[in-house]
Formats: C-alpha cells, structure tokens, sequence
C-alpha cells in the first residue's frame, strides 16, 4: 500500500469548510475516487496542537501516479480553489506499506 501524509494548520474560522473538503468524503476524496486504486483517506486532528493530518491511501505507487498523470489539472485547481482553508500545508512523507 502506498500512503501520502499531509499535515495542516486551519485558517481560523475554517475548521467546518476544511473538514468538508479533507475528510473521508470531501471534495478531495472524492477526486480521487474518480482513479482506481484509491482505498480512502482518513482526517486526524492532534488535540494538543490543533493540526490537521490527512492520509491518503492507494494500492500503489503506480496507482498514484496514474491518478496524477490524468488528473493533473483538477488536482491542482482544486489545491487553489481551496488553499485559504489553510494557512499551511506540508507533505509529511510518502509510504510504502511493507517495504
């Protein structure tokens, strides 16, 4: 399994809006639900802090990749459409599941 981190701190005021577009059915998941091999994405928030955590699941690298390769454009207009949900965003990692 292939799995994409992504750590986030939420404009205030938009932690509803944020949450409707990164969680499990959000506006992203359901972007990726248009690839195969997507297997979901999970939303976490640290209680401490007060960050956002989402990780995005795939079979497969390949399947990643494939995703991106037709999905480019959407998926980066929809990262602007939607980057004043956050005042930052950061790719924590990528993983590979059994490696």
């Amino acid at each position: 399994m292939h799995y994409r981190i992504w750590r986030y701190h939420v404009t205030p005021g938009q932690a509803e809006a944020f949450q409707a577009a990164y969680g499990a059915m959000g506006t992203w998941a359901q972007l990726f639900a248009l690839a195969s091999g997507y297997l979901g994405t999970r939303l976490l928030r640290a209680e401490e802090s007060g960050e956002w955590v989402t990780i995005d699941c795939w079979e497969s690298r390949e399947h990643w990749e494939a995703f991106i390769a037709a999905h480019r454009e959407r998926y980066e207009a929809l990262g602007r459409k939607l980057a004043g949900l956050t005042t930052t965003n950061v790719l924590v990692g990528v993983f590979e599941e059994g490696i």
